[in-house]
């Protein structure tokens, strides 16, 4: 048996139980989609905030400045620093997270 023909029998034998599932037409606009005209919030993304698809991102750039400077140090000081055992917090990652993503754009 072929592997087309064997997943042509698991859709029918899905299909005649009635659990064959179409996944509908999705236009995608932004942290939106439009599904049967519907506009509808994308709670189904991880970008549901729409902060990844913001042109000029501002609130990560908001968040940058209220949490202050990045880091004091440089990227090779960073990871001579990891290298001799220090633990950065969440806030930490989660700075050097949002530096990465600015400074790609």
């Amino acid at each position: 048996m072929s592997t087309d023909s064997f997943f042509a029998g698991q859709l029918a034998a899905a299909e005649a139980a009635g659990n064959l599932r179409r996944l509908p037409r999705i236009l995608h606009d932004g942290r939106y989609a439009v599904v049967d005209g519907r506009r509808m919030l994308n709670l189904s993304s991880n970008d549901y905030l729409g902060i990844a698809s913001d042109p000029g991102m501002p609130l990560m750039r908001d968040f940058l400045q209220a949490s202050g400077k990045l880091y004091s140090t440089t990227f090779p000081q960073l990871v001579r620093q990891r290298q001799q055992g220090k633990v950065f917090s969440f806030r930490e990652h989660l700075r050097g997270l949002l530096y990465a993503q600015l400074s790609a754009h």
